[in-house]
């Protein structure tokens, strides 16, 4: 509608549009932004991965650098606790396998492998059975550590040993699986070889186990 002198009215809208201009440069300056941010943050390297995991019932062959086998474990289950390097193992049974030495057997109520697979920690009920001077010997105590590749177990623990039909009793050894031998720590009680055959006749001393004259 034209007023009096001929001109038209101005319109009250123009401060409306240009706001409504201004958030919408604001909105897609914004926009532009998030995008930059989230392009930018796929360059940052992901948050680092803890695997944790249980198997039952398992069976793990274990191999030297040749791809010779050294060892086999079999266990009742194998887990990996978040945040724990080591991996566990319940009732495990480890046989060696390496060729040119001496069967052998360790089982236990739970072991622990550390994560570079060099130590095997054996708790509970542990069996040792390996031939001591080529006859079949069983060791009794509750706790070993296996040493896979050099084939040692050590103790510091009290241990019961049956060989040969005779035994004795001992606080610590280290046994040398792969050449057959028992070195006791202290406190040996009892006998591992025949009176008749220890010149002394006394109980066994502490140090080297085997029975006289058998090329020890």
């Amino acid at each position: 509608m034209a007023t009096g002198n001929g001109s038209l009215p101005l319109s009250t809208g123009g401060g409306k549009a240009r706001q409504d201009r201004l958030v919408v440069t604001l909105l897609l300056i914004l926009s532009t932004l998030g995008l930059w941010l989230s392009l930018r943050g796929t360059d940052a390297p992901p948050p680092a991965l803890d695997p944790a995991y249980e198997a039952h019932g398992t069976e793990s062959l274990f191999l030297d650098a040749t791809g010779q086998p050294l060892y086999r474990i079999r266990a009742a289950s194998m887990r990996r606790r978040p945040g724990q390097p080591e991996l566990e193992l319940r009732k495990p049974s480890i046989q060696n396998l390496q060729a040119g030495t001496a069967a052998w057997t360790l089982r236990a109520a739970t072991a622990f492998m550390d994560e570079q697979k060099r130590t095997i920690l054996l708790s509970g009920a542990v069996e040792l059975d390996y031939p001591l001077d080529g006859e079949p010997a069983r060791i009794r105590t509750e706790e070993v550590l296996l040493y896979p590749d050099e084939q040692i177990a050590q103790t510091e623990l009290p241990a019961r040993i049956q060989w040969g039909g005779l035994s004795a009793s001992a606080l610590g050894f280290v046994a040398d699986l792969r050449e057959g031998r028992l070195e006791l720590h202290a406190q040996v009680r009892g006998r591992l070889w025949p009176a008749d055959n220890d010149a002394g006749g006394t109980p066994a001393d502490p140090g080297t186990a085997h029975r006289p004259g058998a090329g020890h």
